[in-house]
């Protein structure tokens, strides 16, 4: 046998790796099509300015701090100090290891079911509600104040470049990474996810909650619009096919450029909400962000697991 002969595996990923650069080949041809014929990529249907303020958006922060903190409080009484005690790292550069890499790589199936629980479901529709619904839709009601005051305002930047940008920058910046001195046991960090997870859930459900008692906030506020789910649904998929193959590509790239222990997790983040940001404005609907960002978290971990 020729051990240089590629593996069955391989010959799976390189299937699949062709599969993705043809069908983004075929969706951006489809895109530049409509382009040249001016039909609109992702037509554009306005809304009323959301009915919540920044202040809203703060304590919704606030909330999901404190939770996290005792989250952790809790995570740490329930293990005991052995468990939560750091590890020594040996010397010389450290990867900045994501701790869901960390548990695929080390856990068993369980464990490999709660990471993709949390990151494919938990976290997409955590971060879509805060970042997209919350945050943009409150820059947007914003930005529209903004520039019936500031008309220059309106020939130095695009209607929702403002929003869109800001949201993604916060998005990206929360993923930022640095590979510490010290490790953590797996009990600790399959604790930790689990506590984030449910602080995830609870936030959001709070975040839910309080926009529509304290400021009436309705369905469509929200982004919620289950008459154009279907269509919605097609409209996330078509976008991952477009962008997944080139925020990959900025990923590799960025891991090359930087230190070993910086995680390049920000910069393609950062494009990938410009993506995510723009469908939420255009369409002012969730479905089609939550169906991208699941879509690209669910590819992430099936490469991670294949290379492991």
């Amino acid at each position: 046998m020729n051990p240089l002969a590629p593996s069955p595996l391989m010959w799976v990923l390189l299937a699949a790796f062709a599969a993705a650069l043809a069908g983004t080949f075929f969706v951006w041809s489809w895109l530049a099509w409509r382009w040249r014929r001016e039909i609109a990529l992702v037509p554009y249907e306005p809304r009323r300015p959301v009915p919540w303020q920044g202040w809203d958006v703060l304590l919704v922060v606030i909330f999901y701090v404190l939770a996290l903190a005792v989250a952790g409080g809790v995570v740490a009484t329930v293990l005991g100090p052995e468990q939560v005690k750091p590890l020594p790292r040996p010397p010389g550069p450290t990867e900045a290891i994501h701790p869901l890499t960390r548990l695929l790589g080390h856990g068993g199936l369980w464990v490999q079911l709660l990471v993709a629980l949390t990151a494919v479901v938990v976290a997409p529709l955590a971060e879509e509600c805060f970042f997209r619904v919350l945050l943009q839709g409150w820059l947007e009601a914003d930005d529209r104040h903004r520039r019936r005051r500031l008309p220059r305002l309106r020939r130095l930047l695009a209607h929702g470049a403002r929003p869109v940008a800001i949201s993604s920058l916060a998005f990206a910046l929360t993923h930022f990474r640095l590979a510490g001195d010290k490790d953590y046991s797996l009990s600790y960090v399959a604790g930790m996810v689990v506590g984030q997870a449910a602080v995830n859930v609870l936030a959001t459900a709070f975040a839910l909650a309080w926009v529509q008692v304290r400021a009436g906030a309705t369905a469509r506020d929200l982004g919620w619009a289950p008459e154009h789910l279907w269509s919605d649904m097609r409209t996330g998929l078509v976008a991952f096919a477009a962008v997944a193959v080139p925020i990959y590509a900025i990923q590799f790239l960025f891991w090359s450029l930087l230190p070993k222990g910086v995680a390049a997790d920000p910069a393609p983040l950062f494009f990938f909400a410009l993506v995510l940001g723009s469908l939420y404005y255009r369409t002012h609907r969730i479905v089609p962000a939550i169906v991208l960002h699941m879509s690209l978290n669910y590819c992430t971990v099936l490469v991670l697991l294949a290379g492991l």
